[in-house]
């Protein structure tokens, strides 16, 4: 079928249509597996619109693409079902190929990676100076009142608009997550400012902010902040700051102090100092990314229930045997047909 030969991989979409159109879901996940490791990830950010969806011979037959059938959208109901369910399948151990793969840095990319790696019969050996694998991820626990909570320190929230592949992998290691807030306050007892900016009660929660010309300077420029430093992009210099661009445009200093470079210094754990140096482009992007340029339609958080720990457990299940934690790569040699990976532990080691 053209939607076959259209799908990068190959799905066999007629019989997994049918079976979805027969109620037979198990069967039409076990289907969708034999060509996808991911699914779930596939029918979310697949462009199938140019792909499949395409090719559709019922579209093509009402002679519109529009009423083409939904197949990255069914593809996701059944992965998302299987998952709900408790359905899904472990697949067998695939045959090795022989091949042996390094994969430097244990933080999310390179153990998402590591897990594609190892489902393909790589023998993968992941490389990581630090003590835990995960990276930015790092949950403690903190007892209060006789619980135990767990909290996390790095990597806290991801939101529905911004992070699908990410939402994607959750659902595919089956990790449950929920709703959650993301607020900003600021508390500046030096200067006499406490405010926070989830609600307009919590914007003037200290009353004498009402009477405060520089706290309606900071709402001001927050206002024409969001308004127009995305479209200002393209006529500031390469390499622009932060704090060249505040002033050069005429920002108070208490839409600076009290406002960005909090919000900044909070978001990337960075001394306040730093966020002038930063590049405009870098801020500015990730918070339009983010949707934090705009006031109302934000995105919904969602954090991962038990911690952030937790996903990183379940993606490393597979391989957890083949992390070296604290060993540090100290160089990495290319040669024609194999790659020398240097550590203090083993010395040099081919892949």
């Amino acid at each position: 079928a053209v939607c076959v030969e259209a799908c990068p991989t190959h799905n066999d979409i007629p019989s997994a249509m049918w079976l979805i159109e027969q109620g037979k879901f198990a069967e039409a996940a076990k289907l969708y597996r034999e060509t996808s490791n991911l699914p779930c990830i596939c029918g979310r950010v697949c462009p199938q619109e140019e792909q499949c969806q395409l090719f559709c011979t019922v579209g093509k037959a009402r002679k519109d693409p529009c009423k083409s059938v939904m197949i990255g959208k069914l593809e996701r109901f059944i992965a998302d079902w299987e998952r709900k369910n408790g359905q899904q399948e472990i697949p067998p151990p695939v045959k090795p190929s022989g091949k042996k793969v390094a994969v430097i840095g244990a933080g999310p990319a390179g153990l998402t990676v590591a897990g594609d790696l190892v489902k393909f019969g790589h023998d993968v050996t992941v490389f990581e100076a630090n003590a835990w694998p995960g990276g930015h991820t790092n949950t403690i626990d903190v007892d209060e009142d006789g619980r135990r909570i767990a909290v996390d320190t790095g990597f806290i929230v991801f939101n529905d608009q911004t992070y699908p592949n990410f939402i994607g992998l959750l659902d595919e290691l089956g990790q449950v997550y929920r709703d959650s807030e993301m607020s900003f306050s600021v508390q500046s007892r030096r200067r006499g400012v406490e405010y926070c900016g989830s609600t307009l009660n919590g914007l003037f929660a200290d009353r004498l902010n009402l009477l405060r010309p520089g706290f309606h300077r900071m709402i001001r420029d927050i206002l024409r902040f969001n308004r127009d430093a995305l479209d200002s992009l393209q006529f500031e210099t390469p390499g622009q700051t932060v704090g060249a661009y505040l002033a050069r445009h005429g920002y108070s200093a208490e839409f600076r102090d009290h406002y960005l470079v909090p919000m900044a210094a909070a978001i990337w754990s960075a001394e306040p100092g730093a966020i002038d140096d930063m590049p405009l482009r870098f801020l500015v992007q990730f918070f339009e990314n983010h949707g934090l340029l705009k006031l109302n339609d934000r995105p919904q958080w969602k954090t991962i229930v038990g911690g952030s720990r937790e996903y990183v457990r379940k993606l490393t299940q597979p391989f957890a045997d083949r992390i070296r934690l604290e060993t540090p790569v100290r160089s990495v040699r290319r040669f024609e047909d194999y790659v020398e990976v240097c550590t203090d532990d083993a010395g040099p080691e081919t892949f």
